[in-house]
Formats: C-alpha cells, structure tokens, sequence
C-alpha cells in the first residue's frame, strides 16, 4: 500500500527475530534500536531523502519513538499496539526462569537480556517526540494494555491521532487490519508526501 502511495519501503527483522541472523535467545533491546537507527540511514543513503516514517508494530513501535528521537531524518510515526512501558508488562506474559533462560512459551531469552528488556520504556519520551505521530491500539489487546497508548498518546506535544479499534494485538479482523492499512498510508501520505 505504502508503495502504491509512491514510498520507497524498507521491512527488515530485528538480529534474533524472523530471517534475521542470531538466535532470539540471543536477541537484547540494544540490538533492535541499533539495527533501527542502520536501517534508516540505509534507507536515506538508498534514496537520498531525508524524509522517513517508521511504522512500529508492538516492540517496534517503543523502539521507533527511540529512534524518532534521536534521528532527525524521522518526520512521522505510526505506532501499531505499540509496547511503550515493558516494565508494565511484565504481569501480562507468561514466563518462568531457569538455568539462565527466561521462557516465554516456545522461546527462551537469556535472563540478563530478558531483564533489560522488561526495563525497556520509552514514556518519559513523550515531549521529546517531534514528529507527528499516529497510535492505533486495539481495545482488546491481550499482550499491551491499551493504556499504554492513551498515556503516551495524552503526552505527546505534537500533531497526534490516537485510533482505538477491536482485533486483538495484531489486528486479527479482516476489515480492522485494512483499516489500519489505509490510515498509516494516509499518514504517512500527509506527512511525508507521496501521490
């Protein structure tokens, strides 16, 4: 959809998720800001415009307010069930601890990363926000308490939308998941141009 809009898109896993190189158990918090940050300087050496909008769904939406914070070629954000505040989150997951590892259902975490992990917030980012910035939560989110939109969302001091629908934490309705297809691409045609 973003394409069509005449977007150059760049979609990538973080090091330890998908296709991505290294093994999730692996994976620290460090890795998806830095692998974030290469991946918009990647996109603005590809294209030469210094024009970008990071689309973050869950983790990635924390990690895109981080980024957009730091990166002054950022110019607009969309945030899918965005996790702002993993210290929240920690009673909302499963786990246990053993040997080293956190478990998380089929996966494991080395404990020391699990633990920067469930520190990881990005709240007190708020004001430092500049870019516009779009949230679309649903009200049924079984993973991210929508709250956590709203708080983040009555913080920022910027041109901002938050969108509260139904479908679960990754949109798992037809018609919901379209929707949010069609609001990020008019966002992003808004704010960062397009057709």
């Amino acid at each position: 959809m973003l394409c069509r809009e005449g977007h150059a898109v760049l979609r990538f896993d973080y090091r330890g998720h998908g296709d991505a190189p290294l093994l999730f158990e692996d994976f620290d918090i460090s890795y998806a800001i830095a692998d974030s940050v290469n991946a918009v300087r990647y996109i603005v050496g590809e294209t030469n415009s210094r024009n970008v909008g990071l689309v973050g769904l869950s983790m990635g939406g924390g990690v895109a307010v981080r980024v957009s914070t730091t990166l002054e070629e950022v110019k607009a954000l969309a945030l899918l069930s965005p996790a702002l505040d993993f210290t929240q989150l920690t009673s909302r997951i499963p786990f246990r601890l053993e040997k080293g590892y956190m478990y998380l259902g089929a996966l494991r975490l080395k404990a020391a990363n699990a633990v920067r992990l469930f520190k990881f917030s990005v709240m007190e980012l708020a004001p430092r926000v500049q870019v516009p910035t779009l949230i679309i939560h649903a009200v049924d989110d079984e993973i991210v308490p929508i709250d956590q939109a709203r708080r983040f969302y009555e913080r920022l001091e910027v041109e901002k939308r938050l969108i509260e629908v139904r479908g679960g934490h990754v949109f798992n309705d037809y018609h919901v998941r379209q929707r949010v297809l069609s609001e990020i691409a008019e966002w992003m045609k808004e704010h960062l141009g397009g057709r």
